[in-house]
């Protein structure tokens, strides 16, 4: 099973710098079964970046979804409007939620694309869409439900202080209380989520510090944040952001990559590959397994604005290969081919915008 979050932030989107760190998109977390079932937990700001990433990855081949949302808040709904494969014919996606003091599920989601609210209704939505009612209680955060997780996504939004003053009765939790939780259930990893909008990357990090002095294994949650859980296994989880030490992040793409290498004999050879995963200082690609990765390799790349946020980018790097794979089938590579792990060396005026990603 892997995870990724595509937005951490609460209440409303915060498009600042000084959250750039951690992220600005509302609720928003993607979650893939070993056998490659899509689910989408809550459909926030964050759900428009993770549907331009589903086209980029299916191409022309149908996504079918499972949408789940905790609850109809705008936080948590405000991205499906924005959801691109929800326009595109032969897509299917089931909506789940619990029904909540009467309000029902078709209702909230279709409510917020009526005149005046938006241009369209979703009678503009071309994918099929199936919306079930649970009728079950809301589950609680407690007991045999997250006993001995590998990972606890907590809504932290307010300090304790806050919670018990100004924002009680508003909903959300904090810091201390997803602690407490975490320790009593014998959770192994707790991810701090649901940052409030007033809260910058710096106090962030504050908060984090103070909730390890309660419990050993806590992170604040950031777009772009993949957790893997071993097949067979909702226990031993690792995160995998890239490289901590600075912090980056990682990216899972399908984009169309040029690379470029020298034969022995000095000819230099052409070849088009897929790249699948990126971030400020690595790259893994596939190729045909003509390409010699023995050798330093050329590559040209154009990042699209969902990534940058800045425009489109084009970037051309030189990649140093570190490990090479034999793969059986890819989409869009021409069988053989190789899978590429490599360390990217920007160049010096080879780009036409900058040699690394923002964050």
């Amino acid at each position: 099973m892997r995870i990724k979050f595509w937005g951490v932030r609460g209440s409303t989107p915060t498009p600042e710098r000084r959250n750039s760190r951690y992220g600005g998109n509302t609720a928003c977390i993607e979650v893939r079964l070993a056998n490659g079932t899509l689910i989408i937990l809550d459909c926030g700001t964050g759900l428009r970046a993770l549907g331009k990433s589903l086209l980029r990855e299916y191409g022309d081949r149908p996504v079918h979804g499972y949408i789940f949302l905790t609850h109809f808040h705008w936080d948590h709904i405000q991205g499906i409007p924005f959801f691109l494969p929800l326009y595109k014919k032969g897509n299917i996606f089931l909506f789940h939620s619990v029904c909540r003091k009467g309000a029902e599920l078709k209702g909230a989601v279709e409510g917020q694309m009526v005149s005046p609210y938006f241009p369209v209704d979703m009678n503009a939505m071309g994918a099929v869409r199936r919306f079930y009612d649970l009728d079950e209680r809301p589950i609680n955060l407690n007991g045999a439900v997250i006993r001995d997780a590998g990972v606890l996504v907590y809504d932290a939004q307010y300090t304790p202080e806050v919670l018990e003053g100004e924002k009680m009765g508003w909903g959300h939790s904090s810091w201390l209380e997803g602690t407490r939780i975490a320790r009593e259930s014998g959770v192994k990893k707790l991810l701090l989520f649901h940052h409030d909008p007033d809260n910058d990357d710096t106090y962030i990090d504050g908060l984090v510090e103070k909730a390890r002095r309660e419990f050993p294994d806590v992170q604040g949650a950031t777009e772009g944040l993949e957790i893997e859980l071993p097949a067979g296994s909702m226990t031993g989880a690792s995160v995998t952001e890239a490289s901590n030490r600075r912090r980056e992040r990682r990216y899972q793409l399908m984009l169309p990559l040029r690379v470029g290498w020298r034969e022995p004999s000095g000819q230099t050879q052409e070849a088009q590959g897929v790249a699948q995963d990126l971030s400020r200082s690595g790259i893994y690609f596939v190729v045909p397994d003509e390409v010699r990765a023995d050798q330093p390799l050329e590559l040209e790349i154009i990042i699209p604005d969902d990534i940058t946020h800045r425009g489109e980018m084009a970037l051309r790097f030189v990649a140093q290969p570190l490990r090479t794979a034999r793969l059986t089938e890819v989409h869009g590579v021409p069988k053989p081919t190789l899978g590429v792990a490599a360390r990217l060396i920007p160049q010096e005026g080879s780009t036409s915008h900058e040699g690394n990603l923002q964050p």
